[in-house]
């Protein structure tokens, strides 16, 4: 039921489902499904945008129940590396080894945690800024994408590839960019499709990845009107982390055309949103303004 929910409804109501079924299989001992529930409970956390802190106190918890009834721990330790790596470590208890838990990954052989596992790793390298390395991890995920078609990692894989093949675009090939824009467009198809069934959740999302295609096409009116509408819509409903990943953009996409100051005003509210999600800033606001190039460079850094 929370996985039809999230197509269709806010996430707000995926999660009081998802809470209602927690209740529920704790009273009839169905404890596999009470697993399976805790980690969908933190993935559609980090959806929402909860503050990262809040997040690791989830994952700890859910990470213990797990292990209590043996069962797999992979994606809740995938998501604590996400957070450890995005927080710079601070107040995440001890760094996990990446090495390690790649290689647990790999030798558990679940194409759905690998698929997990692949996906917040482009989605991290893509918040810092890596695009390059963001895109050899959607590379790895692609073809066992299959496995999360029904989860909503896979609009995360669509997202943050999109804004990693965004970020390369014009410095790629001929060839090359044949190829992004072959991927970029079915991406946005289906965002069109996730917002016209979910505007809630995933109108946002396709106005955000509307705007860099239109940036990248050289129409920038419209393209300053979709970071508007993408700014607006995820404060909104409450998406924080996203309508602070807009504002990064679009200051990024005014301060490359001359318009420093307009670039500012989105880039220090972007700041004053990514404060409440639990990553240190990068700067504070009496800092020197920032280059193009570090505008690129994510503040969950």
């Amino acid at each position: 039921m929370q996985m039809a929910v999230l197509w269709t409804r806010p996430i707000e109501d995926a999660l009081t489902c998802l809470e209602a079924a927690i209740r529920s299989v704790g009273e009839t001992g169905e404890m596999v499904y009470a697993c399976f529930n805790r980690q969908h409970r933190l993935t559609d956390l980090m959806a929402r945008g909860d503050p990262l802190d809040q997040v690791w106190i989830e994952s700890a918890g859910a990470l213990d129940f797990v292990r209590k009834y043996k069962f797999g721990q992979l994606v809740i330790l995938s998501i604590q590396g996400f957070v450890q790596s995005l927080r710079g470590g601070v107040g995440s208890g001890a760094p996990l080894d990446e090495a390690a838990l790649e290689a647990r990954v790999l030798r558990g052989g679940v194409p759905l945690v690998a698929c997990f596992h692949w996906i917040l790793q482009l989605q991290r390298h893509v918040l810092l800024g890596n695009a390059e390395r963001a895109l050899e991890f959607a590379a790895k995920a692609k073809p066992i994408l299959w496995s999360a078609r029904l989860n909503l990692q896979s609009v995360d894989y669509c997202f943050y590839h999109s804004l990693a093949i965004a970020a390369v675009f014009e410095a790629a090939s001929p060839e090359r960019r044949a190829e992004l824009r072959e991927d970029l467009i079915e991406h946005l198809a289906s965002f069109q499709r996730w917002a016209e069934s979910c505007p809630a959740t995933f109108g946002h999302k396709h106005a955000l990845i509307s705007a860099e295609w239109a940036r990248l096409e050289g129409r920038d009116i419209e393209a300053m009107q979709l970071y508007e509408q993408a700014i607006r819509s995820a404060s909104e409903r409450g998406f924080l982390q996203d309508r602070a990943l807009a504002g990064e953009l679009a200051a990024r996409f005014y301060r490359l055309r001359g318009l420093d100051k307009v670039a500012d005003i989105y880039l220090d509210e972007a700041r004053d949103c990514y404060t409440p999600a639990g990553a240190p800033r990068q700067r504070s606001h009496s800092s020197t303004r920032a280059t193009p190039e570090s505008d690129n460079r994510h503040l969950w850094s």
